[in-house]
């Protein structure tokens, strides 16, 4: 009686380890991936969130810098009426975003526009109207911050909000010793925006041609 065998090969001990050290590097490679996905996780996160906040806050406290150059702008202006001298007032107009490494800026900076516009004053003296045109001096701040509006206008700082009355933001008064003090302005410029900080030159209506 004829019987058939069938020898099978020996496992191949080193194929079987070669298996076992491929699963190990598997699991290095998983490893790799999932420390990339979290990092992209981080990456996304700071992008999305804190970098607008980031620049929130530089436009916060460029905005405080303007707020006071705006109170200087009414002083230097007092100065030229008492005085009778020009003086040259700087209004920081916007700010810069540093840049940051793998992260990217909306734009280089929040930008700030000064707007002279006319504004129309009545004095009644003894009686007798007189009407003058004057210039009330605006800033705003395009940025992603939403800011007020600071105002110059007769003498006052104002900070004008959307949301709510304005407020005065100075304590100048328009009467002194029975007198009425208005600054009736004449500006030549036109609005502009811009970064960089903005130069007002003030001269008395004395030196004006």
């Amino acid at each position: 009686i004829l019987k058939q065998f069938y020898i099978y090969p020996k496992p191949n001990n080193k194929l079987a380890m070669g298996v076992i050290e491929n699963e190990k590097g598997t699991a290095e490679i998983i490893g790799v991936l999932l420390i990339f996905v979290i990092s992209l996780v981080i990456l996304g996160y700071t992008q999305t969130d804190l970098v607008p906040g980031w620049n929130k806050n530089l436009e916060m406290q460029q905005f405080d810098d303007t707020h006071d150059d705006f109170l200087n702008l009414m002083s230097d202006i007092g100065e030229v009426y008492t005085h009778n001298i020009q003086k040259t007032s700087v209004v920081s107009m916007g700010v810069r975003y540093p840049e940051r490494y793998l992260l990217q800026n909306p734009g280089p900076g929040a930008s700030g526009t000064l707007a002279y516009e006319p504004v129309n004053v009545t004095l009644e003296i003894n009686g007798t109207l007189i009407s003058l045109t004057s210039t009330r001096i605006k800033y705003k701040m395009n940025g992603i911050s939403d800011q007020c509006e600071l105002v110059y206008e007769h003498g006052l700082v104002i900070r004008d909000c959307k949301n709510g009355q304005p407020t005065i933001e100075n304590n100048w008064s328009l009467v002194e010793n029975n007198n009425i003090n208005v600054p009736i302005i004449f500006a030549s410029k036109q609005s502009l925006s811009g970064i960089e900080p903005e130069s007002i030159n003030i001269r008395p209506a004395s030196q004006i041609n």
